[in-house]
């Protein structure tokens, strides 16, 4: 992801600004906006309200079997997350037919994938289905009705 800052700050007309907890090892450019480690939640909410497309290079072997509160905060949020491969969050974003938001963050053309994201119609298609569905699933209705789903399956509730 280093690698990756540097480019997006060195381009000559940059497309963006990066930002990034002022923790990270980058070398900071103009065009990079160092958050705190701790962000307040104020300014975590409007860093997360100006962003485009989030970035989450999470590693496998930690993400491969649970999910991102920042991911499902971004996807409902309207925010396209780019996602590591293997990962939970690769997995949701294959099943919304999202191949394109999976990253090898090691791949030469990185900045152009991720530049031609945010203009490419059929993924931000895709991209709204998915926000659509996760808005739906991601409320108190559907945190209630999966809790039901879970009580009634108990072995209580089916002796009764």
């Amino acid at each position: 992801i280093q690698q990756l800052c540097q480019e997006l700050v060195a381009l000559d007309d940059p497309p963006c600004k990066v930002a990034l907890s002022e923790a990270a090892t980058v070398v900071w450019g103009k065009n990079m906006i160092p958050l705190a480690s701790v962000l307040p939640y104020a300014d975590y909410w409007a860093c997360m309200a100006a962003a485009d497309i989030v970035l989450l290079p999470y590693q496998p072997h930690v993400y491969g079997e649970r999910t991102s509160g920042i991911f499902t905060e971004a996807v409902v949020g309207g925010k396209m997350a780019v996602v590591t491969a293997d990962t939970w969050m690769a997995y949701e974003c294959q099943r919304f037919g999202l191949d394109s938001l999976v990253f090898d963050w090691n791949q030469p053309d990185k900045i152009q994938r991720l530049l031609a994201l945010s203009a490419a119609p059929d993924v931000r298609e895709k991209f709204h289905d998915m926000t659509a569905q996760y808005v739906k699933f991601h409320c108190e209705q559907g945190f209630g009705g999966v809790l039901e789903q879970v009580v009634m399956s108990s072995p209580a509730a089916t002796q009764s």
